[in-house]
């Protein structure tokens, strides 16, 4: 993402009486490189996933391209029960978790069966 914009002030600070203040960073996504990935996806701690093409699907929920790392990692990931109960962690490269609650939407079911090579993720913004 890139910062486009950027606020002085704390949140809830009027500069002037009448007259709110920005109260937070106005952020865009940029177009990433299709074969970089952009988030490592973790079970346990071992690496089963990369997180590819981030797409912005809706107001909170960002979709990217997952791609096993290995075919055990294929076989973890088309488990439903990683998505369904939440037994993942995403990663930056660095190995930060950019959003410690992130948890999946629309179809992971499709997923599992193959249909589909995209997850929903709730809060997981390029970065």
């Amino acid at each position: 993402m890139q910062r486009i914009g950027a606020s002085r002030f704390a949140l809830g600070e009027i500069e002037q009486p009448g007259r709110l203040a920005p109260i937070a960073d106005l952020y865009v996504m940029q177009a990433n490189d299709p074969n970089t990935p952009v988030f490592e996806l973790y079970v346990g701690d071992e690496k089963v996933g990369l997180l590819y093409e981030p797409k912005r699907e809706e107001m909170f929920w960002c979709s990217y391209r997952i791609e096993p790392t290995s075919e055990a990692a294929d076989r973890i990931l088309r488990d439903e029960t990683i998505w369904n109960e939440v037994n993942f962690t995403v990663r930056a490269k660095d190995g930060r978790i950019p959003s410690p609650h992130t948890f999946t939407g629309g179809d992971y079911v499709a997923f599992c069966k193959r249909e589909s090579n995209r997850l929903s993720f709730r809060s997981l913004w390029p970065t």
